[in-house]
């Protein structure tokens, strides 16, 4: 089964110039929770090696009392990073300086220096196999330690100038620890040529803010806050060119609000975290082709041309053959929305299959009545969304979470009839037990039916049914009928064909 991958094209041209604008050190890097924010940076930053040296740190995991606590994480962290994915292919490339040496030796800190890193791996619930490969080159850079000793790099016993040179240390170092001189110090070997000119600009990625619990949210933040507000200065924490913050803003806004009050002024707090102004990441364009190359690779089981022509009229195209229907605007908006990510994109688990089933249904009038399921698109479409996403159970779950997202710029685009079209269609589903498919006249017209959403809300509609080569059931919404956006029905329509066992 292949897996799709999105293109990044158009958006990391964007980025790209965003990211070299003058003066740009710090960047908040925003879109919904599961957008493929991660995907997307992970994919840039390993196109472009020969430009930026990229620490990514993932710190859902960070479970801190305080500000201090997770300062402590982020240093380790970023030290662990750093050995990690260079530690061990650069291992000549990563010396350890002088200053740092003497720095250890006089405050006699060697050994408790390199077991406090290593004491730290559990609480970055870090993988074993990049916890070996740290103590690989922690083992390096002690080997170094020793090479000082042994070549007769040690200090000369003076006590009084063994407490001077204390002294200074301690007062020039009174905020850059011994983890923070070595993070640096590592940072600009793996960053420069041998003659010591930068070649490689600095990046730290803060991924994943949106997966946090809101106060860990604002203890990190807050962090990097007390380091620009202490030094006075824009200069990043621990050297870097530069930082990104990887979030949504508009949920990072409303926690702020939550937390600390609506009238609380939620600018004056989050322009400190980005230079110029935040990156809002938009992939919906690369996200269309995605969805259109899914829907053309889907397979029909026992392929003829009826079935080919109800897929593609009644299920992929609408009726006029030029607009996008249920389907595809469901697989657009799950995956703008985070609810079906990128990487699990994949054709569908099985071949699609042309509707002979029924339903069976008591009229009004309390007669047996026989409904082909192929003369109901809206449930064709929902079954097809169903084998797409690999059963009816995963679909609601997508479903429900994308009806909890704001909607894409281009969905929001479509035009008025198309939006009552697709949500008039639904009624035939959410509204079965209203109108059981009574098609008979009253005054020389289609019966009116009434929809109350829970809320109160209702939807006038007509029920009909189109004679052709095949007969379909179609609704039209009756004018002055209120607003119920199609997602707040979508998740309705699903529960009730997993109720009745039409999808599973």
């Amino acid at each position: 089964m292949k897996e799709m991958k999105i293109s990044i094209e158009e958006q990391s041209k964007v980025f790209k110039k965003h990211l070299k604008e003058p003066d740009n050190e710090r960047i908040i890097f925003s879109a919904a929770f599961g957008a493929g924010k991660t995907y997307f940076l992970d994919e840039f930053f390993r196109s472009n090696t020969e430009k930026y040296l990229r620490i990514k740190l993932t710190p859902v995991n960070y479970s801190v009392a305080s500000n201090e606590d997770i300062f402590k994480l982020i240093k380790f962290d970023i030290l662990f990073e750093l050995l990690a994915s260079h530690g061990v292919e650069q291992p000549g490339k990563i010396r350890i300086r002088p200053d740092i040496y003497y720095g250890l030796k006089l405050s006699g800190k060697i050994d408790s220096f390199f077991t406090s890193i290593t004491s730290f791996f559990g609480a970055l619930n870090k993988d074993n196999s990049e916890a070996i490969s740290v103590i690989s080159a922690l083992a390096v850079i002690y080997s170094q330690v020793a090479e000082f000793t042994a070549n007769g790099t040690e200090i000369p016993e003076n006590p009084e100038a063994t407490a001077f040179l204390k002294t200074m240390m301690e007062s020039y170092y009174k905020e850059a620890d011994d983890v923070t001189r070595l993070i640096e110090s590592v940072l600009d070997q793996l960053t420069s040529d041998d003659d010591g000119k930068q070649t490689l600009k600095k990046v730290l990625i803060i991924d994943d803010l949106d997966r946090l619990d809101p106060e860990h949210i604002f203890r990190l933040f807050n962090v990097f806050s007390a380091h620009f507000d202490y030094n006075k200065s824009d200069r990043n924490k621990f050297g870097f060119d530069k930082v990104i913050f990887v979030c949504d803003i508009q949920n990072i806004r409303n926690i702020f609000h939550s937390r600390y009050g609506a009238e609380t002024d939620f600018s004056g707090y989050i322009d400190k975290f980005f230079s110029q102004e935040i990156f809002y990441f938009n992939n919906e364009q690369a996200i269309k082709k995605c969805v259109n190359y899914l829907l053309n690779q889907i397979k029909i089981e026992n392929r003829n041309e009826t079935a080919e022509i109800y897929l593609s009229t009644n299920i992929l195209q609408g009726a006029n053959h030029t607009e996008k229907w249920i389907v595809y605007w469901v697989l657009f908006e799950l995956i703008v929305s985070g609810a079906l990510k990128p990487r699990r994109i994949y054709s569908p688990h099985k071949a699609w299959t042309f509707p002979t089933d029924t339903i069976n249904i008591k009229t009004k009038q309390q007669y047996p009545k026989e409904i082909p399921i192929y003369t109901v698109p809206t449930i064709a479409s929902i079954q097809l969304l169903s084998s797409i996403l690999g059963g009816g159970e995963q679909l609601l779950r997508a479903v429900k979470h994308a009806a909890g997202q704001p909607r894409s710029i281009e969905y929001d685009n479509i035009t008025d009839s198309s939006f009552t079209k697709r949500l008039v269609a639904s009624l035939m589903i959410v509204d079965y037990h209203n109108h059981k498919f009574d098609i008979s006249e009253e005054f020389g017209r289609s019966k009116e039916f009434f929809y109350t959403h829970p809320d109160g809300r209702t939807i006038g509609y007509r029920l009909g049914l189109d004679t052709g080569q095949r007969e379909l059931y179609r609704t039209t919404a009756l004018e002055n009928s209120q607003d119920i956006p199609f997602f707040e029905l979508l998740p309705i329509m699903v529960q009730k064909l997993l109720a009745d066992k039409r999808i599973q």
